[in-house]
């Protein structure tokens, strides 16, 4: 299987990714190196109607043939980029084999490092939630106890601070979804999820 470069993944692993940046870079010349060959390919025409318009006017003014010697030099511009482009194509070929073969070798402890990674950063994700929640209680109570200030002494008795919807997160049916649905959505969310490597990975 060839690894298609531009489809892959940030990758920590050293072997890993200096095998990766190599697939990719090679890649990416091959694929220049085959658009200007083609480019070439679509000029060619224009250059041979050129070198005919060029005989035409010395054949009409009685001069010599002045040679096709920029059709043949763009021939051999042509030649020369598809020997590159087929040169750079095999590399790119080689480059991935040398990928999967790197892959295979260091996949496992690129995995685990992975895996302790996603841990550590579902942790901060999770923390991040609970900060969040805590702001948000703050902000009803604060909020809360203001309007009830501005409106003493013809307040009514004090009951606790109310958790306002969240404006801009509508539900289907157009109203603001309250603030306990979205916590307990973004503390289900982290928690720690099934386990990430498929059993084939292990």
């Amino acid at each position: 299987m060839r690894t298609d470069p531009t489809t892959l993944p940030p990758i920590s692993s050293k072997p890993i990714a200096e095998a990766a940046t190599k697939l990719r870079n090679l890649a990416r010349e091959a694929a220049k190196a085959r658009e200007e060959a083609h480019a070439l390919e679509v000029a060619r025409p224009e250059v041979e109607a050129a070198d005919r318009r060029a005989l035409g006017r010395a054949l009409a003014e009685g001069q010599p043939d002045p040679g096709s010697t920029a059709l043949a030099q763009h021939d051999a511009d042509t030649a020369a980029a598809h020997r590159r482009h087929e040169a750079l194509d095999a590399a790119t070929t080689e480059a991935a084999a040398v990928f999967n073969v790197t892959m295979a070798r260091h996949r496992t402890g690129w995995l685990e490092a992975v895996e302790v990674d996603a841990t550590k950063a579902r942790a901060r994700y999770a923390t991040a939630v609970a900060a969040l929640v805590t702001a948000r209680a703050q902000v009803d109570e604060l909020e809360a106890t203001a309007r009830w200030a501005s409106r003493w002494p013809a307040a009514k008795p004090w009951t606790g601070p109310v958790a306002a919807p969240v404006r801009g997160l509508l539900a289907r049916s157009g109203d603001p979804f309250g603030w306990a649905e979205v916590a307990a959505a973004l503390e289900a969310d982290a928690a720690p999820p099934a386990p990430i490597r498929p059993a084939s990975a292990a």
